[in-house]
């Protein structure tokens, strides 16, 4: 820095704060981190079973949120992929949770086939709005089929090299009928529901997680949520 910038970059110091500061930084190391295209490496793979869906942001935490703005609130938009290699399925699953003061509060979810972007079931009306804002705004929609490949790709890696232990995979239950769906309506077996489990609450599997990083949307105890 040259001796003619030095007045201007004092004044730049001083009219950023400790929070503001705070903030940049975390923003600069966010960014630096999303250069990091092997940090899937240090997920739990150990725990994991093919089979179940993956968040997104679990293997790439870097990746920057989507925001949706919809009558006044905000949400998050996160998303679920299955990695089983060989998998012929096209879904990916769009987590739809409001910001509010001291919490994100989940409102439902979308099931979306990539890459016609077709929503196949909706949990609830608020969750198919969102979707159609989403899709109408061309925020994350573009990515989701880049996102598909991304994690298809890790899921071959981790398979050849032996990252996840060979266990028989988990049978998939029915799930209970969705709220809204496009597809024919079919009869589902009754579901009783047990103590309501928050995202951030420990997961009932006893795996020490938090319930959003662990069973939310991977089997039986995704529907006491």
């Amino acid at each position: 820095m040259s001796d003619d910038d030095e007045p201007e970059a004092a004044w730049l110091r001083a009219q950023i704060d400790d929070e503001l500061e705070r903030w940049l930084r975390a923003r600069w190391s966010r960014q630096r981190e999303q250069l990091d295209d092997e940090a899937w490496r240090r997920y739990d793979w150990q725990s994991f079973r093919f089979g179940n869906l993956v968040w997104y942001t679990d293997l790439l935490p870097a990746t920057w949120d989507t925001l949706v703005a919809h009558e006044g609130s905000f949400y998050k938009v996160e998303d679920l992929h299955c990695i089983k290699p060989g998998c012929t399925c096209e879904d990916v699953c769009l987590i739809f949770s409001e910001l509010r003061d001291t919490e994100a509060v989940d409102v439902g979810r979308v099931t979306v086939s990539v890459p016609k972007l077709k929503a196949t079931e909706a949990t609830t009306p608020l969750a198919s709005a969102l979707w159609a804002k989403l899709r109408a705004t061309k925020v994350l929609v573009g990515e989701l089929e880049r996102r598909r490949r991304r994690m298809r790709e890790i899921g071959k890696a981790v398979q050849r090299e032996g990252l996840v232990r060979h266990e028989p995979e988990p049978k998939h239950e029915p799930m209970a009928q969705p709220l809204l769906t496009t597809g024919p309506t079919v009869d589902a077996p009754s579901v009783r529901r047990t103590t309501k489990v928050g995202r951030n609450d420990p997961c009932p599997c006893g795996s020490g997680r938090k319930y959003k990083r662990c069973c939310l949307g991977k089997g039986s105890a995704d529907r006491s949520w």
